[in-house]
């Protein structure tokens, strides 16, 4: 029994945690919405990254810290509290929401393996490596080029593809699902999948998710061209021509996938992106960088903060969760 309150009393507080960190990470994407389309979009994928992450490792933290700390501390282990309706709703409702984002999490890298699988079944691969990444040429009806794989990036580039873009407009293409591969976007799509949502079916921090996979797209094209007016050109071109070719829809790609293609209104704006940093190359906005020895003064000073009223704060913790145990 003491062990099940425990697991309960934890996954509460954890669905209240996540709670005010989720609408507080929201209220700071909304303030610094408009800075973060004006600075780097690497800066700025960075930053919506750990935005939707920190609600979770917040929580986590909180809990590892203070929460599960308290209980074992104060809690009697004959304990014969009887649990409230409340605290078993809670956990109920977390239990819930954790289950559907590891399903989602498994869906996403089952859909995208299987996916890679029979395009490599029906694929050649080209002689000659992108920056240390495989291409493959593959047959799908559809046009397609995008990076796939979460241990070992491909690019794959379909036979339409290749047939109607030019040497350069390839090279180009290829060099920016390269900077996908790099940067790890494959793996960071697999742990926005695994991140809990707000509440069950309401996922409140989708904005900024969908924020990040923007800037990531301005990120790779920016990093793929590196200020070298041909290259931007030859990026853009083949974004014009590989959205014509899929009709300037997506192609419907997993989850777990990076593609050179992306909505009409992104399309538009890397576009006219790639021909203003072709025309004025210091248009583009350098990467913010952070002086750690600030952050390490910071940390420094909240860790001792933290030892300082530990004790008191176990405490409090530890009356908090009795509010929540007794309902």
């Amino acid at each position: 029994m003491y062990f099940a309150l425990l697991l309960m009393t934890s996954l509460a507080a954890g669905l209240i945690l996540h709670a005010l960190a989720s609408l507080l990470s929201l209220a700071v994407w909304r303030l610094l919405r408009a800075w973060l389309d004006r600075t780097s979009p690497r800066t700025a994928a960075r930053l919506l990254l750990a935005m939707r992450m920190s609600p979770l490792a917040l929580s986590l933290c909180i809990l590892a810290m203070f929460v599960i700390p308290s209980f074992l501390e104060f809690e009697p282990r004959s304990t014969i509290e009887p649990v409230s309706f409340t605290l078993l709703s809670l956990a109920a409702v977390t239990a819930v929401i954790l289950s559907g984002s590891l399903a989602r999490c498994i869906s996403a890298a089952l859909q995208s393996r299987r996916v890679m699988r029979e395009w490599l079944r029906d694929s050649r691969l080209q002689s000659e490596q992108v920056e240390g990444v495989s291409v493959y040429r593959c047959q799908v009806e559809r046009p397609v080029i995008a990076v796939m794989g979460l241990w070992s990036a491909r690019i794959f580039a379909s036979e339409s593809v290749f047939a109607a873009l030019s040497e350069d407009e390839l090279r180009a293409a290829f060099r920016h699902e390269a900077v996908h591969a790099r940067s790890f976007d494959i793996a960071k799509k697999m742990f926005l999948q695994l991140a809990p949502s707000f509440l069950p079916g309401i996922n409140l921090l989708q904005p900024i998710t969908t924020h990040w996979s923007r800037v990531c797209e301005l990120s790779a094209d920016e990093r793929a061209v590196s200020g070298d007016a041909h290259r931007t050109l030859h990026l853009a071109s083949a974004l014009v021509k590989v959205a014509r070719l899929a009709g300037a829809t997506p192609a419907g790609l997993p989850a777990l996938s990076a593609a050179l293609h992306g909505g009409e209104s992104l399309l538009g704006h890397r576009v006219r992106r790639l021909l203003e940093i072709s025309e004025h190359p210091d248009a583009v906005a350098a990467d913010s960088t952070l002086d750690m020895r600030k952050v390490l003064l910071a940390a420094a000073c909240i860790t001792a903060l933290l030892l300082v009223a530990y004790p008191q704060a176990l405490s409090f913790t530890h009356e908090l969760l009795e509010f929540l145990v007794r309902g």
